[in-house]
């Protein structure tokens, strides 16, 4: 009988600690993963900034010196009176060197956009100010590009930086910046607002529009990026829960712990 007991109890202990160092192996396996991710984002980002921004960079300002120097040109024909020829391919006279501005203005255009997305895309691949600065700092400048590029009134509050880990303040990044994308891209909302709230023991993110919401019971767009960010709040430690019906906008909340 106490043998018996005893094998029940030593069973009992094995399989708790069987457990815990499988829990343990998850949470490094995580870290490993995400570290794997995070060091691939920083080499792209390296290639993508020292490449495609510099090339699209010299093509803006190439563009631009063209246009100042055909406007010196147009000024200095129209000084001389000169108003062009009859052949189709004149390009001495004020009407043919105006004809040459509008291709140049377009690639200029083109090279600033090109260079405007390319920004964002760094910032999703290393978001630096997290790194830098802080997770409050980086949230801010985000929501500032979204206004800016969007032209949603984005708002946030967001209090003193929050006294957690590393690896939840990068999965905090990571969650509002899907939100924001799934607000720009699929909820047609007109303001959006972001809060970020320092409790007893837990730090809590939340992002609402007023869009057009979704069951969130059913299909909608941006399916999968909700069910990453739960992942992302359930890797280290947290909890992630959406608010959401058709016609009355929607509300993503994650609790994460603080540092011990």
């Amino acid at each position: 009988m106490v043998v018996g007991v005893i094998g029940i109890r030593g069973t009992r202990r094995w399989i708790r600690e069987a457990v815990t160092r499988a829990r343990d192996d998850s949470r490094r396996l995580a870290a490993a993963r995400d570290q794997g991710a995070l060091d691939e984002r920083r080499r792209l980002s390296r290639e993508l900034h020292d490449s495609v921004s510099q090339a699209l960079y010299g093509i803006s300002l190439g563009a631009r010196t063209a246009r100042e120097l055909l406007d010196r040109e147009i000024d200095r024909a129209g000084e001389r009176g000169e108003r062009g020829g009859d052949r189709r391919d004149d390009t001495t006279g004020v009407d043919g060197l105006v004809e040459l501005a509008e291709p140049i203005d377009y690639i200029r255009q083109l090279a600033d956009t090109a260079i405007a997305e390319t920004r964002v895309l760094l910032g999703r691949l290393r978001p630096e100010t997290l790194e830098a600065e802080g997770l409050v700092a980086a949230l801010d400048r985000h929501v500032a590009a979204l206004r800016d590029r969007y032209g949603i009134a984005a708002e946030a509050t967001l209090g003193p930086e929050p006294e957690t880990t590393p690896e939840a303040k990068h999965a905090l990044y990571r969650i509002a910046q899907e939100s924001l994308h799934n607000v720009a891209k699929h909820a047609g909302a007109r303001h959006v607002r972001l809060h970020l709230l320092s409790g007893p023991g837990t730090v809590t993110l939340t992002v609402a529009d007023d869009g057009v919401g979704f069951d969130s019971r059913g299909s909608f767009p941006g399916r999968l990026g909700l069910l990453s960010m739960r992942e992302r709040a359930r890797e280290v430690g947290g909890t992630l829960s959406v608010d959401s019906r058709p016609g009355r906008g929607s509300r993503v909340r994650v609790t994460v712990p603080t540092a011990l």
